[in-house]
C-alpha cells in the first residue's frame, strides 16, 4: 500500500510540475505581448505567475517525498502546503458558485434587458471581483486593447472567435442598455431619445459620444457576465484539480503517518537494546 501511495504520488505531482511549467510559460509569453486580449480578463497575470511558482515548487518537494523515505520537516512541510492549498480551492469555488447567478451568462442578460444588468450579480462578488482597484486594471486594458472599435469591425461576423470570447464585454462596454431607449445614430455615436432622469446609468451614457463606456456599470456586468460563462464552461476541470488535491493530501497525510510510526518503532527498537 505504501509503496502504490509513493507510485501514486509521484504522479500527481508530475501532472502538477508539467502544468505549473506550462502556465509560467503562458504568463510570460502574455506579459511580453502587452496587447494581448488575454490580459484584460487574466489581468493579475503576476498573481497566476506566482502562483504557478509556487506549484512548482510545491511539486519538487512532492517528488522529493515521494522518492522514498523523507526527513520529518519535508513531509511536514509538504502536507501543510497541500492541505492548506486543498481548503483555499474548495473555499474559493464553493463561494463563485454560490455567488455566482444559477442561470446561464445568456439568461441573465436576457432576464436583465428591462433592469439593471449588475444586479444581477451579487454585492459580494462585485466587490471581489470588479471593486475600484481591480476594476481599474481591467478598464485600462479594455480601453488599451480598443475593444469597442474591435466590436465595430467585427460586427459583420457574429460567430468570429474573437466575438465569442468577448460577446458580454462588448454588450456591456459598447451597446448602451435597453432600457435607456437609446437609439444608435451610427457606429461610433449614441443619439439619446429619451431616458428616466434618475438612472444614474443612462445618465452616463447619454454623455457618451464615442460610444463606449467603460466606466458604467453595464460594462462591469459584462465583465462579471464573462466570467459567469467561462465559469460554468471549466467547472468540470476546477472540480478535477479539486478531486486530485484531496487525494494528494489524504496520500500524503498517509505517508507522513506511516513515517512517523516507523521512525517511532526504530527509536523503540534501538531503546530497548
Amino acid at each position: 500500500m505504501r509503496r502504490c501511495s509513493r507510485v501514486v504520488m509521484g504522479f500527481l505531482n508530475v501532472i502538477t510540475l508539467a502544468f505549473s511549467i506550462f502556465q509560467i510559460i503562458d504568463s510570460l509569453i502574455t506579459d511580453a505581448h502587452p496587447k494581448n486580449k488575454k490580459q484584460c480578463y487574466n489581468h493579475s497575470t503576476g498573481v497566476i505567475l506566482m502562483i504557478s511558482i509556487f506549484l512548482l515548487m510545491t511539486s519538487l518537494i512532492g517528488l522529493m517525498s515521494s522518492c522514498g523515505k523523507s526527513n520529518r520537516a519535508l513531509g511536514m512541510i509538504y502536507l501543510s502546503v497541500v492541505l492548506i492549498s486543498t481548503i483555499v480551492a474548495i473555499t474559493s469555488t464553493v463561494f463563485i458558485s454560490v455567488e455566482l447567478p444559477k442561470a446561464s451568462a445568456n439568461s441573465t442578460w436576457q432576464k436583465s434587458q428591462d433592469g439593471n444588468w449588475i444586479k444581477e450579480f451579487s454585492p459580494l462578488l462585485r466587490q471581489a471581483l470588479v471593486n475600484d482597484k481591480k476594476w481599474f486594471l481591467i478598464k485600462t486594458c479594455l480601453v488599451d486593447i480598443d475593444l469597442c472599435h474591435g466590436f465595430r469591425n467585427h460586427s459583420s461576423h457574429s460567430h468570429s472567435p474573437w466575438r465569442e470570447d468577448f460577446h458580454y464585454l462588448e454588450l456591456g462596454c459598447c451597446v448602451p442598455p435597453k432600457r435607456c431607449d437609446f437609439l444608435q445614430e451610427n457606429e461610433t455615436k449614441s443619439g439619446n431619445v429619451y431616458y428616466e432622469e434618475e438612472d444614474g446609468e443612462c445618465k452616463k451614457w447619454s454623455k457618451i459620444k464615442n460610444g463606449e463606456c467603460y466606466d458604467c456599470d453595464s460594462c462591469k456586468a459584462g465583465y462579471l457576465a464573462k466570467i459567469q460563462r467561462d465559469w460554468r464552461a471549466d467547472i468540470g476541470m476546477f472540480i478535477g484539480v479539486i478531486v486530485l488535491l484531496i487525494v494528494a493530501t489524504f496520500l500524503s497525510c498517509y505517508l507522513f503517518i506511516k513515517d512517523r510510526l516507523d521512525n517511532r518503532r526504530i527509536q523503540g527498537s534501538h531503546t530497548n537494546v
